[in-house]
């Protein structure tokens, strides 16, 4: 494993490189293999049953070829049930940089809190722009009703593109 200070330095220059531009799918494929490494790493720490979820077959197509993931799934991160996962199946989700205006929105975490077990974990970074899309109408709810409990919340200096963000982590219930 190397330096963290240093990865996460080569993460933001990557991300800063291709925000905003036109990207080739080779650019993309590349991209997201250094992310993939990372996964690597949560298998050295004991983490084994890592699926991936993505809408696009290219990139789920990318991810098998980094042999990082049990499962790979084809499917839109919303309000229905993810195609092949059970009720109670992970004892966590993480969830970095999916949550905006066109991506995913509060309205899955009603789902996650069905896949993940009681007392698991929901962690997500997000971008200080996206904020409000995590913390809309579902998630209130979902704090108010005691099906989630939000257990750490802090703000992330220079998260992407100098923008700063916030880790964000909730319980089950």
């Amino acid at each position: 494993m190397g330096d963290s200070l240093s990865d996460l330095e080569k993460v933001r220059e990557k991300v800063r490189d291709l925000r905003g531009k036109t990207r080739t799918s080779e650019e993309v494929a590349a991209f997201y293999d250094n992310w993939n490494a990372d996964y690597d790493k949560l298998k050295c720490l004991g983490y084994h049953n890592i699926d991936a979820v993505d809408i696009s077959k290219d990139m789920l197509t990318h991810a098998e070829e980094r042999g990082a993931y049990n499962k790979l799934i084809c499917a839109e991160i919303g309000t229905k049930p993810i195609p092949g996962v059970s009720k109670d199946e992970y004892d966590a989700i993480i969830c970095a940089g999916g949550f905006s205006d066109i991506q995913i929105t509060d309205t899955c975490l009603i789902e996650w809190t069905k896949i993940v077990k009681r007392g698991g974990i929901i962690c997500i970074v997000v971008s200080c722009r996206s904020l409000h899309v995590l913390e809309g109408e579902t998630l209130k709810y979902l704090l108010q009703c005691k099906k989630l409990e939000q257990v750490e919340k802090y703000q992330v200096k220079d998260y992407v593109h100098g923008e700063d963000g916030y880790f964000v982590a909730y319980k089950v219930l």
